[in-house]
């Protein structure tokens, strides 16, 4: 909080219900300390983890949000892109399991998150298992 202040995506002066980011996952090493961390509202850190953006410091040691296809984010005033780019992103991943139709699909997978610190989708498991079909006996008797 002395060092931040705020949330630090571009434009986004809230001070209240910051998270503290990990730049780099500690699920795949990185380290719980200052340098590792960046203050964010609750928004941003969702932005962060499900939109797909990614936060670097810059030679001059400022922070830089960059979307997924590499531009830079700008100044932050409105929620409307951030939720038409969620909106997307649900789409793409109801598309990937609306075929699957059974266990035994080939694209029937463990629920994995694709990103180290997704949350879980309970809807989207939820609509997976509801279009399944229950194994038949013989498909029992085979396993």
């Amino acid at each position: 909080m002395i060092r931040d202040r705020t949330c630090q995506h571009p434009g986004c002066h809230q001070t209240r219900h910051l998270k503290a980011h990990h730049i780099q996952s500690w699920a795949t090493g990185g380290a719980t300390d200052l340098k590792n961390l960046i203050l964010l509202c609750q928004f941003h850190h969702t932005t962060v983890h499900e939109g797909g953006i990614t936060i670097t410091r810059s030679a001059d040691q400022k922070w830089e949000f960059t979307m997924p296809d590499g531009t830079t984010c700008q100044s932050w005033h409105t929620d409307i892109p951030l939720a038409n780019r969620l909106r997307y992103l649900n789409q793409q991943a109801r598309h990937r399991i609306e075929a699957v139709d059974s266990f035994h699909h080939p694209d029937a997978k463990p629920i994995q998150p694709h990103w180290t610190g997704e949350p879980f989708n309970i809807h989207e498991c939820v609509q997976a298992l509801y279009r399944m079909k229950r194994p038949q006996p013989e498909d029992q008797q085979a396993a």
